[in-house]
C-alpha cells in the first residue's frame, strides 16, 4: 500500500493507470493520456503510465481504483 502521492517504487501518482506499451499502442493511448476504466460497479478516470507489466493487465492504486 502506498501512502504518498507518488509511489517511490514505480514513480506512479495516485491517478495513474499502469499498462504495457503493447496495450497502450493497441488502444492508441499515449503516456500521460486519459484512461477511463469502466465496470458494472463504477468508473475510474486516470492517466496512462507505461510500465513493464504483463499485456492485458492494468494496475491502479487503492483505494482510488476500488470503485471500478
Amino acid at each position: 500500500m502506498v501512502q504518498a502521492r507518488r509511489d517511490p517504487l514505480t514513480g506512479a501518482v495516485r491517478d495513474d493507470v499502469l499498462m504495457s506499451r503493447q496495450d497502450a499502442d493497441d488502444l492508441g493511448v499515449e503516456e500521460g493520456g486519459r484512461a477511463l476504466l469502466r465496470s458494472k460497479v463504477g468508473e475510474f478516470n486516470g492517466r496512462c503510465k507505461i510500465v513493464p507489466i504483463k499485456v492485458r493487465n492494468l494496475q491502479v492504486h487503492w483505494p482510488e481504483g476500488s470503485g471500478c
